[in-house]
């Protein structure tokens, strides 16, 4: 088994998650359920492997009771950092009494729809369209994936906590 430790986000590490956010989502921003998130506001952990950072989760919790993943990114793929992480952020949703993790992704995101179900989250709502309001407050979104898929509709997955 790989050793991948997870530690909370430092004020050292944000010049690398403006890098991050810049590379993986072509802005400081990101637009999740109708939201507009800053990396630099939210909280997070980060993955290291060999000392070096290989992957970033971050979250926000709403109404004390559902912590929403943000962005959840790994570098190095294919050695159970993804699965780290969610791991992780579902133990610490539990410590603070969190009844359910809420994730969101785009119809294109194939590899994310099959890795969260598999991570027991289930599909809850789809918002058909709606990427297209979000081009008008972040134009960056691009209007096809690199795999061919026009990116349209938003998934929320959700997954329920047992205490």
């Amino acid at each position: 088994m790989v050793e991948i430790e997870i530690r909370k986000i430092s004020s050292l590490d944000q010049n690398w998650i403006k890098e991050l956010f810049q590379k993986e989502w072509f802005s400081d921003k990101v637009i999740s359920q109708g939201r507009i998130y800053q990396y630099k506001n939210l909280q997070g952990f980060i993955a290291v492997y060999q000392n070096k950072r290989v992957g970033m989760i971050t979250y926000t919790i709403k109404n004390e009771k559902i912590l929403e993943i943000i962005s959840i990114n790994s570098l190095k793929k294919n050695i159970g950092i993804g699965t780290e992480f969610v791991n992780h952020i579902t133990k610490f949703a539990k410590s603070r009494q969190i009844d359910k993790i809420e994730v969101v992704t785009t119809n294109d995101n194939l590899k994310a729809l099959k890795f969260y179900q598999k991570c027991g989250f289930k599909i809850m709502t789809v918002n058909v369209n709606i990427m297209r309001e979000y081009r008008k407050i972040k134009p960056e979104i691009p209007l096809k994936a690199e795999n061919g898929i026009l990116i349209r509709d938003e998934f929320i997955l959700q997954k329920k906590l047992n205490h």
